[in-house]
């Protein structure tokens, strides 16, 4: 029989002398006991089989936690109430509040989702109010951005096929700046406070924010092959360019001395490149299905071959020492050790092919792939945002904003804009 809740009392037995003795009681500790049968319980399904202050965990009856513990639902808690994760005071916190202060109390959120107020297309400011996210600057018709980059001045710059570099501030001002007769593809902020760009046949570009061109030729021999594609600062100051159609790397003092260096693979058509943490400069062969690595002094120094039909293009150094970099192909993300070691590719969910790549100001990897950009922790969290489900965006290029934004260029025939989103 049962004494109470978790106290169970053995049935009275004979004493050997003629009485009826009292049958010995035994505690069920967290338990409760079982009033059909009087005994105590051994396992528990449900936490009415528990005493108060427990509750059933798996089959185990354990003590329920304090306010500021983390929990998984509202039964956990001694006060019922399981928000953002934590045991909370209160039964939910307000917009741009999560239950994350001491002790279980709501607190501001603030630059970040909230993920029961404002989330999806909306997120909390830095003064902890609720933003739209996302924000789309049109362009003219028929200019479409591709390659973006924060410049030296606070504002954003980008190459378009129209032959032109736009500027944009971040409140969303557009300016235009002819580059020559053969556009430009990608850009970077380099030496002397300019823009350095890649700018087809016309060779490398520099462009001052002040809108003053200079044009550097790859060669000064006829070689209709010479055309500068993506670009980089390297780590020895000098502008290194990507040659798809010629399959040569290419190197620019900042005067327009350039240094041309065949790729070992025949027709790998090098696009994206970067300047490692290593020194080095890493570049994305998207034919050949390969990343590769080149000194300074030009000398390849391996050739690594991934998954056949990889197709990598926008490449990086991230925040985590590594090579990261997109596979159009497969629709993954790439990284790779300074010592040449692949590491687990991280699969998009969506079926996107991603393109370009940046460091986003919250020390992760954000990329741009057809219609969403996502973000991906250094230990490989994936996170995707979808842009829109009706029209075309092809979003492309991707940097970090000097506001602690994501800008994007939407590079599609039905979407010719610039994107802004709220980390």
């Amino acid at each position: 029989m049962c004494s109470n809740t978790n106290t169970s009392i053995a049935a009275p037995v004979c004493d050997g002398k003629g009485a009826c003795g009292t049958g010995a009681s035994g505690s069920c500790g967290a338990l409760a006991c079982n009033s059909t049968t009087g005994l105590c319980r051994q396992t528990c399904a449900a936490d009415g089989e528990c005493v108060a202050g427990s509750f059933c965990s798996g089959s185990t009856c354990v003590s329920k936690k304090g306010s500021g513990s983390v929990c998984g639902t509202g039964h956990e808690c001694t006060s019922g109430n399981c928000v953002d994760g934590t045991c909370c005071t209160v039964s939910s916190c307000g917009q741009c509040q999560a239950c994350v202060g001491s002790g279980g109390t709501c607190v501001a959120v603030k630059g970040q989702p909230d993920a029961d107020s404002c989330s999806g297309a909306m997120s909390c400011d830095t003064s902890g109010s609720c933003k739209i996210r996302l924000t789309e600057f049109t362009l003219p018709s028929g200019l479409v951005p591709s390659e973006i980059v924060a410049g030296p001045d606070g504002a954003l710059w980008f190459t378009t096929t129209q032959n032109s570099i736009g500027r944009m501030t971040t409140t969303g001002v557009l300016t235009q700046f002819p580059t020559g007769s053969h556009g430009a593809q990608g850009i970077c902020a380099g030496p002397l406070s300019s823009l350095w760009f890649g700018g087809g046949s016309d060779g490398i570009g520099k462009l001052t924010t002040a809108g003053d061109l200079t044009l550097f030729p790859l060669t000064t021999v006829s070689d209709p092959s010479a055309a500068a594609a993506y670009i980089v600062v390297g780590s020895d100051g000098n502008l290194w360019v990507s040659e798809a159609s010629a399959n040569k790397i290419s190197a620019s003092t900042t005067t327009g001395t350039v240094t041309r260096y065949p790729i070992t693979t025949a027709s790998s058509v090098p696009l994206g490149i970067t300047s490692g943490g290593d020194g080095a400069l890493w570049f994305s062969e998207f034919v050949s299905g390969k990343v590769g690595r080149m000194t300074t002094s030009g000398m390849i120094t391996g050739e690594y071959a991934l998954a056949a039909g990889s197709n990598p293009k926008g490449i990086i150094a991230g925040p985590d020492g590594n090579i990261w970099f997109s596979q159009n192909g497969i629709g993954k993300i790439g990284r790779i050790t300074s010592t040449g070691q692949l590491l687990a590719d991280i699969t998009l969910t969506s079926g996107y092919k991603p393109e370009g790549l940046t460091t986003g100001p919250d020390g992760n990897v954000w990329f741009a792939a057809g219609n969403e950009i996502g973000r991906i922790t250094p230990t490989g969290t994936l996170t995707e945002f979808v842009l829109s489900t009706t029209t075309s965006i092809s979003a492309t290029g991707i940097a970090a904003g000097p506001d602690g934004n994501i800008w994007f260029t939407e590079s599609s025939m039905f979407s010719n804009k610039i994107g802004r989103f709220i980390p």
